[in-house]
C-alpha cells in the first residue's frame, strides 16, 4: 500500500513538472559553404579561354557554378547598394555595364555545363545537371527582381548614356523594364 502511494505521488509530481516546464528549443543556423575552388583547381572557373571538357567532372561543375553564382549575387548586391545611394551617379557604366561584366563568367560557365551535359550525358547525372541549372537560373534572375536597379533604369533622365553602344543599352532596357514591371504591382 505504501509503495502504491509513493508511486502515485511520484506520477503526480512528474506530471506537474512536465505541465509547468517550458520546451527548450534550440535553433541551429547553417551557413552556405563557400566553395574554395580556384581557376587552377577547377577548369570551369577559367572563363577567359576555351573550355577544357576533359578536366570537368560533375563535382567540379557543381562547386564551380556555386562559386560563380555566389560571386555574381554578391556583385549584384553591390550594384544595388550603389543604386540606392543618392550620392552615387546612376550612369550606364555604373549599373548596366557593371551587371554585364558580372554576368559574363556565370553565363560562360553555365553554357559550358550545358554543353558538357549534352555531349557527355553519360558522365553527368540528370538530377545534378538540373540542380546546377536551377542554381544558375536563380542567380541570374536576381538582377531582374531588384527594385533599386529597376528604379535606376526607369528614370531615363538620370542615366547618362554614352551612345557608343545604343543597341546594348536598348537590349538591357527592354529586358529590365519587361521583367521588372511586376515589381510595381
Amino acid at each position: 500500500m505504501a509503495g502504491m502511494l509513493a508511486r502515485s505521488r511520484l506520477l503526480k509530481l512528474s506530471s506537474a513538472v512536465l505541465r509547468h516546464s517550458r520546451p527548450r528549443t534550440t535553433y541551429v543556423v547553417l551557413l552556405p559553404e563557400n566553395p574554395v575552388d580556384t581557376e587552377e583547381d577547377n577548369a570551369l572557373l577559367r572563363t577567359d579561354a576555351l573550355p577544357q571538357f576533359e578536366l570537368l567532372t560533375p563535382e567540379k561543375c557543381w562547386t564551380g557554378m556555386g562559386k560563380l553564382a555566389l560571386d555574381y549575387e554578391s556583385g549584384v548586391w553591390a550594384v544595388e547598394e550603389r543604386a540606392r545611394d543618392p550620392k552615387e551617379p546612376k550612369t550606364f557604366d555604373s549599373i548596366i555595364e557593371e551587371l554585364d561584366k558580372l554576368e559574363s563568367p556565370l553565363n560562360t560557365a553555365w553554357s559550358t555545363v550545358k554543353t558538357l551535359y549534352t555531349v557527355k550525358n553519360n558522365e553527368m547525372n540528370t538530377n545534378i545537371y538540373l540542380k546546377i541549372h536551377e542554381r544558375a537560373r536563380k542567380a541570374r534572375v536576381h538582377k531582374f527582381q531588384s527594385q533599386p536597379i529597376y528604379e535606376a533604369c526607369k528614370v531615363k533622365k538620370i542615366i547618362r548614356l554614352t551612345y557608343s553602344n545604343p543597341s546594348l543599352f536598348m537590349f538591357f532596357m527592354v529586358k529590365f523594364i519587361h521583367r521588372l514591371k511586376n515589381l510595381e504591382r
